[in-house]
């Protein structure tokens, strides 16, 4: 301590790391030679010596916080991402319930290009955020994640299906209404392109017919499977609104530009 409040700080390290061969557990050794690493911007060193300490923890809490603290070491000090990933997947697989961790894998995912890291991260999120608008905002992400970067419209429509059961609309008139979108994306020669667009607009509305009988089954589905409003295209995005009233959903589609 004496050297240490000298500003003899290498001193005082060696007198620290003394104390610390005789007990590892000793708390103000501990917490001196991490703040003389830090000081003196020894990130490599101070990460393995949180590392090191997370290994020896004798319980899972005080191990799970000493690596979400080298995590961050890693990513914001070292700008070394695929550390930090491994790092504070170490996290939860000790805490599952750690949403802070979920979402800075979501970004380090997205900063290396792992597509299936991404989704793994986000529905980490999704099963910890229980609040509605925060849900509904998952999923869209996720929906949107598995159609157009993964190609999984299994899992997309399931996540469609998910914001349907939960994202219902007043209308006008006061009625509830749910609406749910279906994405695809096509790559044609310019050629092809109006043969290929016809056979979009039957699939987009094949895919709206088989939703409408999974939900409704025999119930009247008279409403008309053509569009309503907008400008149809490859790059359509087809949208179905179900009205409580009408027991049925009216697909139509809207122009985005990709």
């Amino acid at each position: 301590d004496a050297f240490w409040q000298a500003g003899r700080l290498e001193q005082a390290l060696y007198a620290y790391e003394r104390v610390l061969e005789l007990d590892p557990t000793d708390r103000d050794a501990l917490g001196a030679k991490e703040e003389y690493l830090t000081r003196t911007q020894k990130f490599d060193a101070l990460l393995a010596f949180i590392v090191e300490r997370a290994e020896a923890a004798p319980h899972d809490a005080e191990r799970a916080d000493l690596l979400a603290r080298a995590a961050s070491l890693a990513e914001k000090q070292l700008d070394d991402p695929p550390r930090a990933i491994g790092l504070w997947e170490r996290r939860v697989a000790l805490e599952k319930s750690d949403l802070q961790a979920y979402r800075a894998l979501t970004d380090l995912y997205e900063l290396v290009g792992d597509l299936a890291g991404v989704a793994r991260a986000l529905e980490g999120q999704l099963g910890l955020t229980k609040a509605g608008n925060e849900r509904l905002e998952l999923l869209r992400r996720l929906g949107d994640h598995f159609a157009h970067r993964m190609g999984d419209d299994a899992r997309a429509e399931q996540c469609w299906k998910d914001i349907l059961a939960l994202s219902p609309e007043t209308t006008p008139d006061g009625e509830l209404q749910l609406a749910v979108i279906i994405a695809e994306s096509k790559y044609i020669d310019a050629a092809n392109l109006a043969t290929k667009r016809k056979e979009s607009q039957k699939q987009l509305r094949d895919t709206v017919r088989r939703i409408n009988d999974a939900i409704f089954g025999d119930r009247d589905c008279s409403a008309p499977y053509g569009p309503r409003v907008g400008s149809e295209g490859m790059n359509g995005f087809p949208w179905m609104a179900f009205s409580s009233s009408s027991r049925m959903f009216r697909p139509c589609f809207r122009q985005v530009e990709m």
